[in-house]
């Protein structure tokens, strides 16, 4: 979890969509920007310890098959029911062609989750809470981004001061106020899972 805040760039749902349905490869690295992280550790659910680190060959291969296919999207909503349903395809599959690495029990533990399950509704519910969260920690200033990205790290707010070389209290203050520009992009139950991370980790 600590290491799952990355650098998210910002950008409105017209922009998503145009990325996806213009198929212009400058306009692309968006959905890298938007949606890489999440689905990453969506798919490093589904594959869990026995497949990990080969999440992001999945969600590459995945970003790749949205290049190639055809038609147009209608809205940022359609996309992104696209991309997770896809990844879900993609692990169910990686896991059954790799079977013979992983114990039958495992395997069928891991082929056991169904896309519409309530524990794979969970899941895509939480990736999506970690998206808009990402989201609105980049919009952030600088330092209120710095301080909230080391909170999530794990850092205490002596270590934070002592990297960013400002007091305890400018810390506070920064983080203070970065809680209330985050409160006010996302959802109530967005922020709730903002706050269960800042204090459990």
């Amino acid at each position: 979890m600590r290491d799952a805040i990355l650098s998210v760039m910002l950008y409105s749902d017209k922009e998503i969509l145009e990325a996806v349905n213009s198929k212009d490869k400058k306009l692309y690295k968006r959905l890298y920007d938007v949606y890489y992280v999440s689905l990453c550790r969506y798919a490093s659910k589904l594959l869990h310890r026995e497949f990990d680190g080969e999440e992001e060959d999945v969600v590459q291969e995945v970003l790749i098959a949205l290049w190639e296919h055809e038609g147009n999207f209608k809205d940022v909503q359609a996309v992104t029911s696209y991309l997770y349903r896809s990844v879900y395809n993609a692990c169910v599959n990686y896991v059954r062609d790799r079977k013979d690495s992983v114990s039958p029990e495992d395997a069928a533990e891991l082929l056991s989750v169904e896309f519409a399950s309530e524990e794979n509704e969970r899941a895509l519910i939480e990736e999506e809470y970690y998206r808009q969260i990402y989201l609105a920690i980049d919009t952030l200033s600088e330092q209120r981004r710095q301080v909230i990205r080391k909170s999530l790290a794990g850092k205490t707010v002596k270590e934070i001061a002592a990297e960013m070389s400002i007091s305890e209290n400018t810390v506070k203050t920064l983080k203070k106020n970065a809680y209330e520009d985050i409160r006010s992009q996302i959802s109530k139950v967005e922020y709730a899972f903002f706050l269960f991370l800042m204090h459990n980790l």
